[in-house]
């Protein structure tokens, strides 16, 4: 993929083509995709979009992993059997399996931001409603649904807007692996 930039020789800033004829009017250069990331840099959009992303994928692994702690904290008000904590365990890694494919077409056709902006929502929306279970069943109908909407949209879209953020840049791909890393550490620090 070219990209049409031409670059301004008085004070070296990036200019936009005025039309599409690239050729014609770009004739200084024609870049990469990767070269007109690295030599756009990365700003405080990145930045912030960095954290956001990071966010969300921290609050979907805190609500995948941290359901575990609640399925013991109700095992005795809800007289669940081992069997049904051993289904309601598995719930939140059976959501992404079965979605993930639909989640990743659906970012495809309506666009990253819109089905991330949806997922998390729908995601919020059956953790909430299954905090008010009345019983086990609708516990793990709620949270199948929840991270088939969070989990599976989560991961797909944060991985390529952070890959499409960072390019082949290697300081911003170590700092992309590093935030969330970190992330994914505070994590399960919060639950050991």
């Amino acid at each position: 993929m070219v990209v049409g930039i031409k670059t301004n020789r008085a004070n070296d800033n990036i200019v936009e083509c005025e039309n599409n004829n690239i050729a014609s009017k770009c004739n200084d250069k024609l870049y990469s995709y990767e070269e007109a990331l690295t030599l756009a840099g990365h700003g405080a959009y990145s930045r912030r979009l960095l954290l956001l992303l990071s966010l969300a994928l921290l609050a979907m692994g805190l609500d995948m992993f941290g359901f575990s702690v609640a399925v013991a904290g109700c095992g005795c008000e809800l007289q669940l059997t081992h069997r049904q904590r051993g289904i309601l365990n598995s719930m939140p890694f059976a959501g992404p399996i079965l979605m993930s494919y639909a989640w990743g077409y659906i970012s495809d056709t309506a666009g990253r931001r819109r089905s991330l902006l949806a997922a998390m929502l729908g995601a919020f929306s059956c953790s909430a409603l299954g905090s008010f279970a009345p019983n086990w069943i609708v516990l793990g109908v709620m949270k199948l649904i929840g991270t088939s909407f969070g989990m599976a949209a989560c991961l797909g879209v944060v991985a390529a807007r952070l890959s499409a953020l960072a390019g082949v840049n290697l300081l911003a791909a170590g700092l992309h692996v590093a935030c969330q890393s970190t992330f994914a550490t505070l994590g399960l620090f919060i639950f050991n």
